[in-house]
């Protein structure tokens, strides 16, 4: 199984991007395939970066909006799983180990995770991946539910990993209908379709920086 990772970005991510690509770099299951696909810049704005797993950063001139790098990244990707990503947010060191596990154990087309959001607490190690399949659905007013009653227990569409015949299915929409829950919409699209193949992991698996960014950048 083969995992990739889909990186939106634009040029205003670049200061950040250094910092996800050390927590990839952390990763106890290393990224088969890493591609950023990043807007409203150039191959001159790139800094000079080395990895221990293939990486291609794709720089756009033109504004794109995050469906659109999303789409490309995960386009430009040939691996059997599909992570998406934010240039401007952390990935715990178990993140993929966990998610390769948890695609391995369980028949999933999609798996959303827990996220810190309070980005001075660290990290902590993991010894048994906490799954619970089939708890997703989607609520009247057409946002991801949770059916789970644990505290703090958190979805977060934009760190959702998922199977890529679930994306080339249902990409995300690049719409001017969907600019700010183009995440949520793609992912209660795959939630519909697959209802019955849903996983949501407990583990924080991921910091969120809170983004200023709207819509096309």
């Amino acid at each position: 199984m083969s995992i990739g990772i889909a990186i939106c970005c634009y040029k205003g991510h670049l200061p950040y991007l250094a910092r996800l690509l050390y927590s990839l770099e952390q990763q106890t299951r290393q990224p088969d395939q890493v591609v950023v696909s990043c807007s409203s810049a150039n191959k001159d704005d790139i800094p000079i970066i080395q990895c221990p797993f293939p990486l291609t950063i794709v720089t756009h001139a033109e504004k794109k909006n995050a469906s659109q790098n999303r789409n490309y990244a995960a386009w430009s990707l040939s691996t059997d799983i599909v992570c998406f990503f934010d240039a401007d947010d952390v990935m715990h060191p178990q993140r993929l180990e966990w998610i390769e596990r948890g695609f391995q154990d369980h028949n999933t087309m999609i798996l959303i995770h827990n996220i810190i959001c309070d980005v001075s607490q660290r990290f902590t190690k993991y010894d048994i991946p906490r799954f619970y399949p089939n708890r997703l659905s989607v609520c009247p007013w057409g946002a991801t539910q949770l059916h789970l009653s644990l505290p703090d227990a958190r979805v977060h569409n934009g760190h959702v990993t998922v199977r890529r015949e679930a994306w080339q299915e249902y990409p995300f929409p690049e719409g001017e209908d969907a600019y700010g829950k183009e995440d949520t919409v793609f992912c209660t699209t795959i939630i519909s379709a697959y209802s019955n193949q849903t996983l949501y992991c407990y583990d924080a698996l991921s910091k969120y920086y809170p983004s200023c960014t709207r819509g096309v950048a």
